[in-house]
């Protein structure tokens, strides 16, 4: 099985009883999008209320997974907010702020900062990657993980080249502590079609020209390769690619 997760965090306060109540939000978050159905299948039971306790055992579940699978792309705060009954969670994803004008200002969930915010409107993150691995490596002792999908809409090579090497980078020191990392895969080999979003956001690592169907390697295409056929990022690339701020975005974005 793969799911798509994200490192949820608790919507910073100054106000004590808030913070404390943002961090709960954040940890019933995490549970309902990223471990709710792993703890069904790894354990046998089946939490049909949400309130983290059992309602059935399903022994025929158990030992049903060879690797848990997940996909990463961001950050989001979470809020304590009745919008999500019934635990009153408010996930501050951007379509929330179309769809509830200020709402996301109103419960204090800070904004990204415009540079990290993709083409798909979420907040690029690479150190969440590693906080999510070390979760499910904490939570599923021994169960192999794979990061089948990661990556960042955008049109600029150097920034894919960047978030490529961010990530891998955030992630070489679970692999050196011993988790059971075994694959990463990046979205997406090219351009797609991407659900609602349509053919906008751009993930590939080779840009696809759409109308001539040309494809064209881009540098985070170029650095991605060089690091799957030597086995590890150079310094050179680290020195490059993993430190200071993140390349412009193109005009498009």
């Amino acid at each position: 099985v793969t799911m798509s997760m994200m490192d949820f965090q608790p919507g910073p306060s100054d106000d004590a009883e808030v913070a404390a109540a943002n961090q709960r939000a954040a940890a019933a978050t995490t549970y309902v999008f990223n471990t709710y159905q792993p703890d069904a299948i790894v354990g046998g039971t089946f939490d049909d209320d949400l309130d983290g306790e059992s309602d059935e055992d399903h022994p025929e579940w158990t030992g049903k997974l060879d690797f848990l699978g997940f996909q990463y792309y961001a950050r989001v705060f979470v809020a304590d907010f009745p919008v999500l009954a019934p635990l009153d969670i408010l996930p501050c994803f951007a379509e929330l702020d179309d769809a509830f004008p200020g709402l996301i200002k109103q419960v204090g969930c800070p904004e990204p900062a415009a540079e990290d915010v993709t083409q798909t409107g979420l907040a690029h993150y690479p150190p969440g990657i590693a906080a999510v691995g070390r979760a499910l490596a904490d939570r599923y002792p021994g169960l192999d993980l794979v990061v089948t999908e990661n990556g960042i809409a955008t049109t600029s090579g150097r920034r894919r080249a960047q978030s490529v090497v961010r990530h891998l980078a955030a992630l070489a020191p679970l692999v050196e502590e011993g988790v059971p990392l075994r694959g990463y895969y990046h979205w997406s080999l090219l351009d797609n079609f991407e659900w609602a979003l349509g053919y906008r956001p751009r993930f590939g690592l080779y840009d696809v020209d759409f109308a001539t169907q040309a494809r064209t390697l881009n540098e985070g295409g170029a650095v991605f390769g060089v690091i799957a056929a030597t086995g590890g990022i150079s310094q050179d690339f680290l020195d490059d690619y993993a430190s200071g701020p993140m390349a412009p975005k193109d005009s498009d974005e």
